[in-house]
């Protein structure tokens, strides 16, 4: 349970196809950054001028940011959460709820998501905390 001195982030992490996605969005893109030029004359020019340039960064910011999520050590594909608390511990359960703790790991066990090995050694990490 949390005290209200707590507080919770929930932070979603972009997939691999959302970089990719990002990436073609961006070339896409790019290539419209042409029309503000050649379309503009006269007085619209400068403006146009303006345009295109902001239009360019921010089509390379789209491609740098999908190469960063593609070459990042993030989960490939799913909707992956980061959960923290205050403390900055990431996804750890209440300390003194060691009913719920337990119950969640023989969950695991049952479910086969984890070995007898893996859930022996948690269970002994959770029965030395303080009760």
């Amino acid at each position: 349970m949390q005290t209200p001195d707590t507080k919770t982030s929930i932070r979603p992490r972009p997939t691999k196809l959302s970089g990719v996605g990002l990436i073609v969005a961006g070339a896409v893109f790019l290539l419209f950054s042409a029309l503000p030029f050649s379309a503009a004359e006269g007085e619209a020019r400068p403006f146009a001028t303006i345009f295109g340039a902001v239009w360019i960064l921010i089509c390379l910011i789209f491609i740098i940011y999908g190469i960063y999520i593609l070459t990042s050590k993030k989960p490939s594909s799913g909707m992956v959460f980061d959960i923290e608390d205050a403390a900055g511990q990431k996804g750890a359960a209440p300390a003194g709820d060691f009913e719920l703790r337990l119950r969640k790991l023989e969950k695991l066990k049952q479910d086969r998501l984890i070995t007898e090995e893996e859930y022996q050694k948690k269970r002994a990490e959770i029965m030395k905390e303080p009760w």
